[in-house]
Formats: C-alpha cells, sequence, structure tokens
C-alpha cells in the first residue's frame, strides 16, 4: 500500500519535519529572496528582430523539384558551350581497340583518340575520286622499296593526355598490338595482313616493312587509333583509362550520357566547342521531341516512319539542315 503523507511534509531522507518549522523556512526563505531583491532593477527582456528570411532559406529543406528545376537551368546555362548528339545505341566500352561498337568509335575517334595519318575523302564526295592523306600524329610518311616499307616521322609536338611525349615505343606496340591474333583486335588485324614487321629506326621515326605493295595499309594508318605504352603495356584494358592524343578528353561517362572535355594543351588542334555530350535516347520519337525542344542539336538520322516528313516539320525544320 501506499503511504498518504499527513499535515507534516518529506525530507529527502525521509524524515519527517514538523508543520510549524516547514512555515518557518519558508517565511525565512522568502525574506532572504526579498532582500536579494530589494534595490535591484527590473529585469528587461532583450528586443529581439524578426528572423532574417534568406538565413532560414539556407538551412530550410528545399523540395526536389525546385532543386531538379535549379540543376536543369543550370544546364541550360552552359548549353551555349555544349554540343549534345543523339545517341540510338549505348556503347559499353570506349576503349578505342576492345572490340569498340560503331558509337565508341564516333565519340573517340578523332576526338580522345588520333591516328597517324587522316584520310580526306574527294571534295565530290565518294565515285567522285580517289581521296587523300593528311598528315596527323606523323607530320610525314613514304613509300620506299618499290612499296615494300613505309617510313614514318613522328611529330614532336604530339603528347598524350598524361603529358607523355608520343615516340616509337608507342606506335609499335600500338600496331604490333593489332596484328596479335591472341589480342583479339580483329575489326583492325586483316588491314596490316601485309605488314611483316615494325621497326623502330630512332625514338620518332618507324619503318613498317610489308610482305608486298599494299594500298590498304595506308588506309588502316588512318583508322588505327595510337595508344600509350606506359598506359596499356601490363593490362590492354588500362583499368578502364582512356589516355590518348586528342583534343578532347573522356571526363565522365554515366547515366546514358558520354562527356567529353575540350583537352587546351593539344598542340595543334584548338575546337570552338568546350564540351560535346552524347546523349544515349532508345526512342526516336522521344529522340525528335527533344531537339524540337532544342536539347539536341545533331540526331545523326531519322527512322523511316519519320523522314522525310518530320524534317520538314515545325520545330525541326527552323533550327536543323537535313543532310542525306
Amino acid at each position: 500500500m501506499r503511504r498518504t503523507p499527513s499535515a507534516s511534509s518529506w525530507r529527502g531522507d525521509n524524515t519527517a519535519l514538523p508543520a510549524p518549522q516547514l512555515a518557518a523556512g519558508a517565511l525565512v526563505l522568502t525574506a532572504v529572496l526579498a532582500a536579494a531583491c530589494d534595490g535591484a532593477p527590473a529585469r528587461v527582456k532583450p528586443w529581439r528582430h524578426a528572423p532574417d528570411p534568406m538565413a532560414i532559406a539556407d538551412v530550410v529543406p528545399r523540395s526536389a523539384a525546385l532543386v531538379r528545376e535549379e540543376d536543369d537551368l543550370a544546364v541550360r546555362a552552359r548549353r551555349s558551350h555544349t554540343l549534345r548528339i543523339h545517341m540510338d545505341a549505348e556503347p559499353k566500352s570506349l576503349h578505342p581497340l576492345l572490340g569498340p561498337s560503331q558509337w565508341t568509335r564516333r565519340a573517340i575517334l578523332g576526338t580522345v583518340f588520333e591516328p597517324l595519318i587522316r584520310y580526306a575523302p574527294p571534295e565530290g564526295g565518294t565515285g567522285a575520286g580517289p581521296g587523300r592523306y593528311l598528315p596527323g600524329l606523323a607530320r610525314s610518311w613514304r613509300i620506299q622499296g618499290g612499296g615494300s616499307e613505309i617510313i614514318l616521322e613522328l611529330d614532336p609536338a604530339a603528347r598524350f593526355h598524361d603529358g607523355r611525349p608520343l615516340t616509337a615505343v608507342d606506335v609499335q606496340f600500338t600496331l604490333d598490338t593489332v596484328r596479335d591474333p591472341g589480342k583479339r583486335v580483329d575489326h583492325l588485324r586483316g588491314a596490316l595482313a601485309a605488314v611483316t614487321a615494325v621497326e623502330m629506326v630512332t625514338s620518332r621515326s618507324l619503318r613498317i616493312r610489308l610482305s608486298r605493295p599494299d594500298g590498304w595499309v595506308l588506309r588502316a594508318l588512318a583508322e588505327i587509333p595510337m595508344i600509350s605504352y606506359a598506359t596499356y603495356k601490363d593490362d590492354l584494358s588500362g583499368g578502364g583509362k582512356l589516355v590518348g592524343t586528342g583534343p578532347y578528353r573522356v571526363t565522365s561517362q554515366a547515366d546514358g550520357v558520354i562527356h567529353l572535355t575540350r583537352w587546351d594543351e593539344h598542340p595543334t588542334a584548338t575546337p570552338k566547342i568546350a564540351d560535346i555530350e552524347l546523349v544515349y535516347e532508345p526512342d526516336a520519337s522521344a529522340a525528335q521531341m527533344a531537339a524540337k525542344r532544342g536539347e539536341l542539336d545533331v540526331v545523326p538520322a531519322l527512322i523511316p516512319e519519320h523522314w522525310p516528313e518530320q524534317a520538314t516539320a515545325p520545330g525541326l525544320s527552323q533550327n536543323f539542315a537535313a543532310l542525306e
């Protein structure tokens, strides 16, 4: 049973204190408090300004919709410096030699990785005559020995993105990798079938020996991207690194978007476009709507159901030129 207190009160030590003593103690305490407050100024409550709404806004969680809108506005603000290209297929890898898809080659060849020479098609298009070859990472080349040798001189200014200079070691490593059946660079190896050896003459010159004259070897040199011996010698995958010599670098590949950023240290090329985004959208209609909204700058192809009617549709005909 719970004990009910009587007229006496309880102290912390459970000893009863008679009521008269309790009353006297209360009077003494009251007198002490009164003496302490005698003559003391009245306490004034300080004035408080209304809280700054902007300061509160910085700490109050914002809605996800507003955050997304701000992100979208930030993206649009950068659009004048970014070229956005539609991809109808997403490449699984951006490695230039290991099973590159069509979109891998479109994304990185000539932008991130470069060949020794460049092929320029005839001005009148296919069938208008022979094309010609232009210097690339090789500043010059000559064919001698009745077509049995090709001598290449490398551009001394050519460098990889990590700062290493391009040397004959890198070129020999790249070409021998392509020629090696064990490396499984099947899509390029056939073009070098006539090559019997790749020899370094100096640190910046090479000799390619052929078993017979073969014009396709020059064409192969215009398509094979040079890779760094230092980066890929132990593991051809390079641990996922993409170290080339081109005027752009791969800065990210995520959520269906490949982002290339201009490499300002390229010795010869200075693209006016600072950033390129290749955007994967498998739905052709969705890609077309994105182009009409100004979210895409290049649509490589319209599906048969959209051509040619949609090429003249409002939103496309004003801003896009159809190239057949």
